[in-house]
């Protein structure tokens, strides 16, 4: 049996919202959420022999690889998957990847991005939209600014090549937007008269299977943290593209559905 879990209706029903809700879009109001993220954060989870935990850290918005055609170029929400693909790759030890950083500690986000995880380890899954379960939740009760900024979650199966046999392992991810602001409104962190730096203690949910074969599951929480600092650093001018962030036109963001509920275990 699960264990229990407080849900978010619980910790404050007005301001923390569900990452799986929609802001990516041109049509959502306010217009602070409009726009398309040149920048990708991304964290490699895998449990190591000893039983110790192994969390990389890689900023990504340097291309080529799937969708990115040169530095600082918008991507694409439909590129992201096949992008955290290519980055989980690189990540596993043999792969040629270089960690910008290390554990879930001193964590710090200064653009409007994607966030994507990955759980390099067989049997474990993030919890899931569709089984009525988040996979990221933000816990008021540590002292977290409720979720105001993180919306767009989609979550993913990752196809990760193993060097040893040339197949692919599949494993578990998400990733949501960083829309870099301070308040539901969408007004802009670091803007004027809002805050520069905010906290956010969040919690990921995973779910494990029992040797037994029993059928039924566990729920395991990490519980990492992270801090938007702003205003959101600005991508430089590139070729063919105006300074900034570019007009949401040419990328409607994920598909259309009505914003959904907080979860309730």
């Amino acid at each position: 049996m699960e264990s229990s879990i407080v849900s978010l209706k619980v910790m404050d029903p007005g301001t923390n919202h569900n990452i799986y809700d929609k802001r990516l879009t041109a049509n959502y109001p306010p217009d602070g959420f409009e726009y398309i993220p040149h920048y990708l954060y991304f964290y490699y989870i895998r449990l190591e022999p000893n039983g110790k935990l192994t969390v990389d850290h890689y900023n990504y918005y340097d291309g080529p690889s799937p969708g990115i055609s040169h530095p600082y170029a918008a991507i694409p929400h439909a590129a992201v998957p096949s992008l955290v693909n290519y980055l989980a790759g690189r990540a596993r030890p043999g792969g040629g990847g270089v960690a910008d950083g290390h554990d879930f500690k001193g964590i710090h986000w200064t653009h409007r991005s994607y966030i994507a995880l990955v759980i390099d380890q067989p049997g474990w899954l993030f919890h899931r939209k569709a089984d009525g379960r988040a996979a990221v939740r933000f816990n008021l009760l540590k002292g977290s600014t409720p979720n105001h900024t993180f919306f767009d979650a989609v979550d993913l199966d990752v196809s990760v090549l193993n060097p040893a046999t040339g197949q692919l392992d599949q494993r578990s991810g998400v990733y949501f937007v960083n829309h870099m602001r301070s308040n539901s409104d969408g007004a802009e962190i670091g803007s004027a008269g809002q805050p520069t730096s905010q906290w956010f203690a969040f919690d990921l949910y995973f779910q494990l299977k029992y040797m037994t074969g029993s059928g039924e599951e566990m729920t395991v929480i990490m519980d990492p943290g992270g801090t938007n600092d702003g205003p959101p650093e600005q991508p430089p001018p590139v070729d063919g593209e105006p300074e900034g962030d570019p007009e949401p036109g040419d990328n409607p963001g994920p598909e259309e559905s009505a914003p959904s509920s907080d979860f309730e275990e």
